[in-house]
């Protein structure tokens, strides 16, 4: 089966992230505290690189980007929050490697980071999951 963007990002949507308590397939209207864990792809990243070796031969690639928003900052929850986030750092790893060879996961990077939604502040655990399809040449070399 032929690399597609969207079924790359349809096989993310699916993994199941163990703490998650609500995943959305796109981002969300709203964050609404009862949902929170709560998470949802990015749109992807999409390249195509040309071999130097042989001519013809490409890998397409894509990354895209699976955010958790893990709690709203100001809540005096520091210290929980930070144990939250860094508990969905070790499942979402797990759920990478459960799911890498399915997903054809090549790469993937997780990180802590604030972003704003509407009028407030949130914690949130952004993995960038990189996947590369490899196609095969004609043969000819430079």
């Amino acid at each position: 089966m032929a690399f597609t963007y969207t079924g790359f990002v349809d096989g993310i949507r699916t993994m199941t992230v163990e703490g998650v308590v609500r995943a959305y397939n796109a981002p969300p209207r709203r964050v609404a505290a009862e949902d929170l864990p709560l998470s949802y792809p990015r749109l992807p990243t999409a390249g195509n690189e040309n071999a130097i070796v042989t001519v013809g031969t490409s890998t397409e690639r894509g990354s895209v980007d699976l955010v958790i928003i893990v709690e709203a900052l100001g809540l005096e929850k520091e210290e929980a929050t930070f144990d939250a986030a860094l508990a969905l750092i070790d499942a979402l790893a797990g759920a990478l490697k459960t799911n890498a060879g399915a997903l054809g996961v090549e790469s993937w990077d997780i990180r802590q980071q604030y972003e704003q939604y509407g009028d407030t502040t949130y914690t949130v655990v952004v993995a960038t999951i990189t996947s590369k399809a490899y196609y095969a040449g004609t043969g000819t070399t430079c």
